[in-house]
């Protein structure tokens, strides 16, 4: 008992000595500052691990209808919205659907590609709301594929497009808006829409360029809307040109095609159908040409306003229209000659008195009236390109 005591006492005098004793304290007191420094480093440090967590950014991310934002936006810890998908997506990466779902608005600000089967990814945007914004780069790309965009009659742009390289919609749905695509690029782009229903919106697509721009539709289905597409560009050196091809526009109730200014309108392998006007050229500036294509039921079938240009070729049915079932002209006709006087003597410095060597008189006279039966379309690049083509010498 008492050993055991005495060593029990020796014991607890051996830890006490060991806790308390001067080397034991000195130790002590370094530990502490060591663990000061670590935890002040680990605050100091916290802040930027933050910071470099939430920039990190995948080349693949995921949305579900069940997902929550503050996820990583994995396949297995996917997020609920477009918008902080793409904030998690590094550039000329792509979102992918898990489910079908309404994802929210989304403004694209980088190359990006979202991606799902058709109409699984749901983009509702009503009162006046635009469901996808791109402010693109002027090199970034950007793919929509198998989008839903729905406006319910009180949307203001299913898709606007503002700047960027292109816009490429695929297998997409986009209806219930002003404007279902607004194509308005700041400078030169281009736009792809294929395999996509446009319809019940006031115009269906929206082709204004500031600068030069091409547009390609193929299998693309204009139905219900106000107009069907409308393309205009702004000046000479920035024309809209546009090519539809295999596509149904029908059932729109103002235009199914219209060019506008500044603008050449190509149409090929389609049906034009039930629309107010068919196809229109609507300016001096806007030119229109249909081949291969079947304009009928519409109540005009093809109008030619303000000296726009309708051109059609010889492979195409028009027929069944309330009017314009005679098809339009296979070929641009020739300018009015106008009528200019100029006068050798005065205005060419000729002589005329069978002395004088008139000779650069007459070839400058000779240039100058050349150039007045020479074709002139100084509004309309495109009719000037086809006058060209078209001529016999």
């Amino acid at each position: 008992m008492t050993e055991n005591g005495s060593y029990k006492m020796r014991s607890r005098q051996r830890l006490f000595c060991f806790s308390y004793g001067p080397r034991a304290a000195a130790r002590r007191e370094s530990g502490s500052q060591n663990i000061i420094l670590r935890l002040l480093l680990a605050l100091a440090i916290a802040p930027w691990l933050q910071i470099i967590s939430a920039h990190a950014q995948a080349t693949r991310t995921y949305v579900s209808g069940v997902g929550q934002d503050s996820n990583p936006c994995t396949a297995v810890a996917p997020c609920l919205t477009l918008q902080a998908a793409l904030a998690k997506t590094s550039a000329k990466g792509q979102i992918y659907a898990v489910n079908s779902a309404n994802y929210g608005t989304v403004t694209i600000n980088k190359a990006i590609s979202i991606i799902s089967g058709r109409g699984a990814t749901g983009v509702l945007a009503t009162s006046t709301i635009t469901g996808v914004t791109i402010t693109a780069g002027a090199n970034d790309i950007v793919n929509l594929q198998g989008l839903e965009i729905d406006g319910a009659g009180s949307g203001a742009n299913g898709i606007l497009f503002n700047s960027g390289a292109a816009l490429n919609v695929k297998d997409s749905v986009i209806r219930g808006f002003t404007n279902g695509i607004n194509f308005q690029p700041s400078g030169s782009s281009a736009l792809s829409v294929v395999k996509t229903l446009v319809s019940n919106n006031s115009t269906g697509i929206v082709f204004h360029n500031a600068a030069t721009s091409t547009g390609v539709l193929n299998d693309v289905q204009l139905v219900n809307n106000g107009s069907g597409i409308v393309a205009l560009g702004t000046t000479n050196s920035g024309p809209a040109t546009v090519t539809i091809q295999n596509s149904l526009v029908a059932n729109n109730s103002t235009v199914g095609i219209l060019s506008g200014g500044f603008s050449a309108v190509s149409v090929a392998n389609s049906t034009i159908a039930s629309n107010g006007v068919g196809v229109e050229a609507q300016t001096a500036s806007g030119f229109l040409q249909v081949s291969g294509s079947t304009a009928t039921g519409n109540g005009t079938a093809w109008l030619a306003a303000n000296g726009g240009q309708v051109i059609s070729s010889s492979n195409n049915s028009f027929g069944g229209n309330t009017s314009g079932d005679t098809a339009p002209p296979t070929a641009l006709p020739p300018p009015a000659p106008a009528t200019v006087a100029r006068n050798i003597v005065t205005d060419f410095g000729a002589k005329c008195d069978g002395v004088a060597n008139d000779n650069a008189a007459f070839t400058a006279f000779n240039t100058w009236g050349r150039a007045q039966n020479a074709p002139d379309y100084p509004d309309n690049p495109e009719r000037q390109r086809l006058y060209v083509q078209q001529r016999p010498y």
